[in-house]
């Protein structure tokens, strides 16, 4: 039996909730992770899960942030927020499905480079690192998703120089992701598609007729090499995010794979219409 799980920033829940219910209803991946709610808690769209037989968890706030974790099995554990303070709830959830840890995060953007959230936001993923260091083994079945708010290398962009200084770009964003990463990731369509440019898994939508994209949604795991069997964007499915389009980004854990020590995937997808087989 293999294991599905897809990560999507919503972009508010509420207004997309009709497409993501019919698609899970359609796909039926195990897990559905899903970021930028935008809604509190008692007004979460909850029955729209229950009634196609999902488990949610979530946390949110109003018009900001968000996360939330739909599975077809009842998770086994639940927590949110980082392990210091400030906690951010609506930032991350950790839930474990079938045995697997699965961590939601939705990174902060940071606004602009001179800007108190810029500097929030590297300070977050350091947190982020000191809370896979005290809260996780590097030997334990974790998978890492969420829109991460950073695109790791040059390939990412659609133009390096242009944004060099743009905040989910900038050199000292992308220094912080790496040492993140440094406790245990690996970008596995890299891995497959090392000099693949136009890999996006989103753009900006008010630029017609160009591919202004980036790569900063990803889907992680501490696992092999040969663990996912496909990467698949959702058709048919152009959502206007409040900068970008969106789509789910998913993977397909094959029947034979095995959690390896201290090797997790960071998994960026394109933002086309196809499948990647990755073999």
């Amino acid at each position: 039996m293999t294991f599905k799980i897809a990560t999507y920033n919503a972009n508010s829940i509420r207004s997309r909730i009709a497409l993501v219910q019919d698609w899970i209803s359609r796909e039926r991946p195990d897990v559905l992770c899903i970021q930028e709610t935008k809604v509190q808690d008692q007004d979460f769209p909850q029955e729209a899960f229950t009634e196609v037989g999902y488990h949610i968890v979530y946390r949110g706030q109003k018009a900001y942030s968000g996360v939330a974790v739909a599975s077809l099995e009842e998770p086994e554990a639940v927590s949110f927020g980082l392990d210091s303070e400030p906690k951010d709830e609506a930032r991350l959830i950790a839930a474990r499905v079938r045995g697997i840890t699965i961590v939601n995060t939705y990174v902060p953007q940071g606004r602009s480079v001179d800007s108190e959230m810029f500097a929030y936001k590297l300070q977050w993923l350091a947190r982020l690192r000191d809370y896979f260091e005290h809260a996780f083994s590097p030997d334990e079945a974790l998978i890492w998703c969420g829109d991460l708010n950073v695109a790791p290398q040059e390939i990412d962009v659609h133009d390096s120089k242009r944004l060099a200084k743009h905040v989910d770009f900038h050199p000292q964003a992308r220094e912080a992701l790496a040492k993140v990463t440094e406790w245990g990731l690996e970008d596995v369509f890299r891995r497959h598609h090392p000099d693949e440019p136009g890999q996006y898994t989103f753009w900006d939508y008010r630029v017609r007729g160009h591919s202004i994209g980036t790569s900063a949604g990803a889907l992680t795991m501490s696992t092999p090499r040969n663990l996912l069997r496909r990467n698949q964007s959702m058709p048919g499915s152009t959502v206007r995010h409040v900068r970008q389009r969106s789509r789910p980004i998913i993977r397909s854990l094959s029947p034979n794979s095995r959690f390896d020590s201290r090797c997790t995937l960071l998994i960026g997808a394109p933002a086309h219409h196809r499948k990647i087989e990755i073999e």
